[in-house]
């Protein structure tokens, strides 16, 4: 079966597939990731998380429109090399 890319949100990654469901979160924070977990559980929906700490190039907080759009693709590029 193919796999099918879903980008969520700015900094969550969904790859789709029969089998399994894996999560590349843009994060390694326990609490952002536990919080996924638990909104997972709610719509009983099991996955394996991959947390990542991606460097993007931009700063933490991008204020301009073009740095968001950087930041974002740099984010979900790294996410799907570590998936």
């Amino acid at each position: 079966m193919e796999s099918v890319l879903s980008l969520v949100e700015n900094s969550f990654l969904i790859l789709y597939n029969s089998l399994m469901l894996k999560i590349a979160v843009g994060t390694t924070s326990k609490s952002k990731i536990k919080c996924l977990n638990e909104v997972l559980e709610e719509i009983s929906l099991g996955a394996v998380f991959y947390p990542t700490n991606v460097e993007s190039g931009v700063s933490s907080q991008p204020k301009k429109r073009n740095q968001k759009r950087l930041f974002n693709w740099s984010l979900q590029k790294g996410m799907i090399k570590r998936v």
